[in-house]
């Protein structure tokens, strides 16, 4: 069972999205001479000037086609054609009213830090929780900038954001495995799975669902989310802990390798562990 959501995840294969990145780029270069793009270290995304677009839903619809550069082409026109041709908000015009409807938390590698001076909050084992604006075609990465221009503090950026993503995720779907061995998989892939550990209430139906005070979970990637039950035998617990520090290897945008604990007061701590069963835990930052 646990192999059936780590296939689904190798279909996603850095390499290929490397070559779609790579190729779109030409062809936007091609189609809009007049402007500057260039190739992000994220394999999914494209970036003109200050503007971050996203390649992830233009990805998915041309896999959907006859993977013509004809049909990657009209694709490009009705989607990031539509961006470009249009008076495009840069984060230095980004009114407040427009942003915090648009404000979501994702958890992203702390190397950001060293491209962007961005808001952010630690968690644990070098991944932080920064804050990005999103919309369908683009998002932009929230900066320390941006909250001063806003008149907006980090906590209240972090409630709102957090707001919204309880709302993004009112029609959430999850693969669940009952038993002692059970696990739940959350595998959205938009961007915000991981982040999804935030949320309280998910927290709760986690634990509820797997009958457990505490549970275990990975992010080996921001669009994965594992959770799984502590009462699981130790070739089960073993197995969970080798296949995440195998993914955050081999899957895009990885995050952490490390096991992470949810203590049945909902606090979240990176387990640091020399054997099942001898747990050394250290918490999570999340304020």
């Amino acid at each position: 069972m646990i192999s059936r959501f780590i296939n689904k995840f190798r279909r996603n294969d850095s390499d290929e999205q490397r070559a779609f990145q790579a190729h779109v780029l030409g062809l936007l270069k091609e189609m809009f001479p007049d402007r500057q793009f260039e190739m992000d270290a994220d394999p999914l995304t494209i970036t003109s000037g200050k503007m971050v677009m996203g390649l992830t839903n233009l990805r998915a619809n041309f896999l959907a086609t006859n993977q013509t550069d004809s049909d990657l082409i009209d694709l490009i026109s009705d989607s990031i054609g539509v961006v470009l041709g249009s008076d495009v908000v840069e984060n230095n015009e980004l009114d407040w009213e427009f942003a915090k409807g648009r404000l979501l938390p994702q958890l992203m590698p702390a190397e950001y830090l060293e491209k962007m001076t961005l808001v952010f909050r630690s968690f644990g084992d070098n991944v932080m929780i920064g804050y990005v604006v999103d919309s369908e075609r683009s998002y932009s990465y929230v900066r320390e900038e941006d909250i001063k221009r806003w008149g907006v503090g980090p906590d209240e950026l972090h409630d709102i954001a957090i707001e919204n993503l309880e709302l993004n995720s009112e029609d959430l779907q999850a693969n669940f495995v009952p038993g002692d061995n059970g696990l739940v998989a959350i595998a959205g892939a938009d961007g915000f799975d991981a982040s999804r550990i935030l949320l309280s209430g998910l927290r709760e139906k986690i634990a509820e669902s797997l009958g457990v005070d505490d549970f275990f979970f990975g992010i080996p990637n921001r669009d994965f989310l594992i959770c799984w039950s502590s009462k699981g035998d130790a070739e089960f617990q073993n197995s969970m802990r080798t296949q995440i520090a195998t993914d955050v290897e081999r899957q895009p945008y990885p995050l952490s390798g490390k096991t992470f604990i949810v203590k049945a007061d909902g606090e979240i701590f990176l387990e640091e562990q020399s054997s099942i069963g001898d747990p050394r835990a250290e918490t999570a930052e999340l304020n």
